[in-house]
């Protein structure tokens, strides 16, 4: 249960700050309205795992709660099919006010106006120095908010490293030393 609260806490905070800054200054610029007229926001979402839409979904759902003047159209799709649409999407001026983008697309797009700079937004600071890090661009510039944050493990065959009298790697070097070692001797 505390995973699934986790996740809707990250999805609604990535939520909350691409509503912010996701376009560039020429598109539409989102003001809330001193009579709370009604905003609507226009999603457009990867469709992975079943768990991950409903996750999205939900939280949607609490936000335009939370903020009734606020309505948001959430549309995904699968597969490779999501950036052949983006694609379209973007290059006819269609653009999605909060859309979902990779590192690879970003980096195609960049330079095409499609995104601000989100480096000054209050909540950037609540990152990690190491997410921070992975978010900057060479520019050194912020363009997305991450809507998920993952963390691997890397498993060692102790008994291999017995095998060759290596010890557990404890860094990126130990790492490749043992790996060209075990490469040689198997």
């Amino acid at each position: 249960m505390k995973i699934k609260q986790f996740v809707k806490v990250i999805i609604t905070f990535s939520l909350f700050i691409l509503c912010l800054g996701c376009q560039n200054n020429q598109s539409r610029n989102i003001i809330i309205p001193q009579d709370e007229e009604t905003i609507n926001l226009s999603f457009f979402g990867y469709k992975s795992e079943a768990i991950n839409v409903v996750a999205i979904e939900e939280t949607l759902q609490n936000y335009m709660k939370d903020h009734p003047h606020v309505q948001i159209s959430y549309e995904s799709v699968k597969g490779t099919d999501y950036y052949d649409i983006l694609s379209k999407r973007l290059k006819n001026g269609s653009i999605d006010d909060i859309f979902m983008i990779d590192k690879e697309y970003l980096q195609k797009f960049k330079n095409s106006g499609y995104f601000e700079d989100l480096s000054d937004l209050s909540t950037i600071s609540n990152f990690s120095q190491r997410s921070l890090e992975q978010m900057k661009d060479e520019d050194g510039q912020i363009y997305y908010v991450p809507s998920t944050i993952s963390a691997f493990g890397l498993y060692c065959n102790l008994d291999l490293l017995k095998k060759h009298n290596q010890s557990i790697p404890q860094n990126e070097d130990e790492f490749m030393k043992v790996c060209h070692i075990l490469l040689i001797k198997e």
